[in-house]
């Protein structure tokens, strides 16, 4: 028997079109009542987390910012039995490590890592398991976590809807 796999591509648009991504991103961030959160967002103000393009993805200034909102977005749809701060705190700091390439050394996901703890953000198992794996597809323990796949997922997905927004522009 043959199966299908039917895959909802989810497209989302700013719910509060009055809100910029900086402002959405601020109040969810400051809603989690986390301690520190606060300073790791004065740091996302000063680094330009708000106004850097995502990389080989989400290219257009503030980039960066509108890939995270649909990571969010995408994981808060489709993972709803997840605790909501791990969604909130793993969807927006997970390329944090792309506002500073020098900061350390590795990769993004790494970078992301060493930058919360330089702010003493405290991060749970978790979060810091979700956000340092996200892009290891490869290493089949990073399938344990239930918060690491549905952040690889909404990343995957939030990479796919811009490639196929900007391929249609070009044709």
């Amino acid at each position: 028997m043959v199966s299908i796999i039917v895959l909802r591509i989810f497209v989302f648009k700013p719910t509060i079109p009055s809100m910029s991504t900086k402002d959405q991103i601020t109040e969810i961030l400051l809603a989690t009542g986390r301690s520190g959160m606060e300073q790791v967002v004065a740091f996302m103000e000063s680094s330009g987390y708000f106004v850097k393009p995502g990389g080989g993805h989400h290219k257009e200034e503030g980039g960066l910012a509108q890939h995270c909102l649909e990571v969010y977005r995408i994981m808060k749809s489709t993972s709803l039995s997840l605790p909501a701060d791990g969604i909130v705190v793993s969807a927006f700091f997970h390329d944090l490590g792309k506002v500073n390439r020098r900061f350390g050394r590795g990769g993004h996901a790494k970078r992301s890592l060493l930058m919360l703890d330089h702010l003493g953000f405290q991060l749970t198992e978790d979060e810091r398991f979700a956000i340092g794996h996200h892009h290891d597809n490869r290493n089949l323990s990073a399938f344990r976590s239930p918060l690491r796949r549905s952040l690889s997922f909404a990343d995957s997905m939030s990479t796919l809807q811009w490639k196929l927004r900007h391929s249609r522009r070009k044709s």
